[in-house]
């Protein structure tokens, strides 16, 4: 009997810890590459904090590109880093950029680019901060 209570006592305690979690935003212990999505149809933008002029997501690729023909232009900068597979960037009147896991790549406000190939063999998982 006093068992059970113990159990339901500490079951209550960690459903409050986690709702106090979600609400006050205490810090939290996450894994980038825990729960990733499969992205074998679409590209998965998955985000991870955001706040009135700053947003970090999780992108994950699977074979996907920009469609031909058509340019990203966003009105925030962006830095974008490749944790694993791999993909080529590119942007307007450059050479195509070939990005390797920890390759990085900063993306002005209004540069027009585009993803021409994401690997097709791997999942390739970005982690992109968008900011003014």
């Amino acid at each position: 009997m006093q068992n059970n209570y113990l159990i339901q006592s500490l079951q209550l305690t960690y459903s409050i810890l986690n709702l106090v979690r979600t609400f006050f935003h205490m810090p939290k212990k996450c894994n980038v590459f825990s729960n990733v999505s499969d992205a074998s149809k679409d590209e998965i933008f998955e985000k991870l904090v955001c706040s009135n002029n700053s947003l970090v997501e999780r992108i994950t690729s699977f074979g996907q590109s920009t469609p031909k023909g058509k340019w990203l232009k966003q009105t925030k900068n962006e830095w974008v880093i490749l944790l694993s597979g791999s993909a080529t960037l590119v942007f307007m009147g450059q050479k195509p950029l070939r990005l390797k896991p920890d390759d990085y790549v900063f993306i002005p406000a209004g540069c027009k680019h585009r993803v021409h190939s994401t690997s097709k063999s791997q999942r390739s998982i970005w982690i992109a901060f968008h900011f003014d």
